[in-house]
């Protein structure tokens, strides 16, 4: 889901109002603080226990934990418009499809890279490739290796990146258990990059915290 850019965020709201958006649809409810750390959230009638640790809210839905992290107004106002960006595109694909448009690896545009960005005791991740995808979003091809013992998450940190001097968000997040790896590819939204040959001079940091705590172990320099 999140190669087609669906975002997943919870927004407490002034006068006890929530909003839940999974997957591009969204929920209306309520909140309810019991504690500085603790508060009750309400959707189509059901109640959620959410607790507050460091700026990671855990929200417990039928026995599915979500975490999410609090972002500034600034990041929070991004998201919800990267979100709604990432949702038309999908729509407009979709569009295309029904029109009878076909999609293809033919179509996607690809120049190799293979440029190490860290190897040690935690991963290894090298960029593989830049490309733009079947749905014509462009980013990179990230191949991840997991050398320590337990499940990370590599995530891109919010509010990092930029490209040739502007800045964008670009959308990854990828866990990896002990000893395996995985190719995943982190793309930015159209309106940021409209094409390949603007994806250049592109910095940021790539975040890699434990999978299981949520805990950061390690934020890694990307330049590429």
């Amino acid at each position: 889901m999140k190669a087609l850019g669906i975002y997943c965020y919870v927004d407490l709201q002034d006068e006890g109002k929530a909003e839940l958006n999974l997957m591009g649809e969204p929920l209306e409810g309520t909140w309810e603080a019991k504690s500085a750390s603790e508060c009750d959230i309400t959707f189509e009638g059901e109640t959620a226990t959410a607790t507050l640790e460091d700026d990671l809210l855990s929200l417990d839905m039928d026995g599915e934990v979500m975490s999410f992290k609090r972002l500034s107004d600034e990041d929070a106002t991004k998201l919800k418009e990267d979100a709604a960006s990432a949702l038309d595109s999908l729509a407009e694909s979709e569009e295309g499809e029904d029109a009878g448009s076909s999609w293809g690896d033919d179509e996607e545009i690809v120049e190799e890279v293979n440029q190490q960005i860290v190897n040690d005791d935690t991963c290894t991740i090298e960029i593989v490739n830049k490309k733009t995808d079947w749905a014509g979003d462009s980013g990179y091809t990230l191949r991840i290796t997991n050398n320590s013992a337990s499940d990370i998450s590599v995530d891109a940190s919010w509010g990092t990146f930029s490209v040739n001097g502007t800045m964008a968000d670009p959308v990854l997040s990828e866990t990896i258990k002990p000893g395996c790896n995985a190719e995943t590819f982190m793309w930015f939204a159209q309106s940021d990059v409209p094409d390949l040959a603007s994806l250049v001079s592109v910095e940021g940091k790539l975040e890699v915290y434990d999978a299981n705590t949520y805990e950061t172990i390690a934020t890694y320099p990307f330049a590429a």
